[in-house]
């Protein structure tokens, strides 16, 4: 007797063979997106905590608590620090320093100033 071989038959629909390798792709390009949209909001997050975004006028230099709802900030404005004294009254300057020379606020013509 002689063993006849069977034959079977493999048959793959092209469409779905390629809708099969599509898939994961997708799916590992849509993790990376999610990943660099993490990254990138992360690191706004972080800029904008520390005060490093450069549209920013406005920026805390410094705190130091003095005493219950009492404390002394340094702040900068337009690249000119002043120090401020906070409580939970109100806020008073305690002292601005100078403007330094070649900064953007020293030669705003709005100022005023001429030299």
């Amino acid at each position: 007797m002689t063993a006849n071989p069977v034959r079977t038959e493999l048959r793959v629909d092209p469409a779905s063979a390629t809708a099969d390798l599509a898939t994961p792709a997708l799916r590992g390009g849509g993790f990376v997106l999610v990943l660099v949209a993490l990254a990138w909001s992360g690191v706004r997050w972080v800029r904008a905590r520390r005060g490093l975004s450069a549209t920013r006028r406005l920026q805390l230099v410094e705190r130091l608590a003095i005493g219950p709802q009492r404390e002394i900030v340094i702040v900068r404005v337009d690249g000119r620090e002043v120090v401020l004294g906070v409580t939970g009254h109100g806020i008073r300057t305690v002292a601005a320093a100078p403007t330094p020379a070649g900064s953007p606020a020293d030669s705003d013509p709005d100022r005023g100033d001429r030299s």
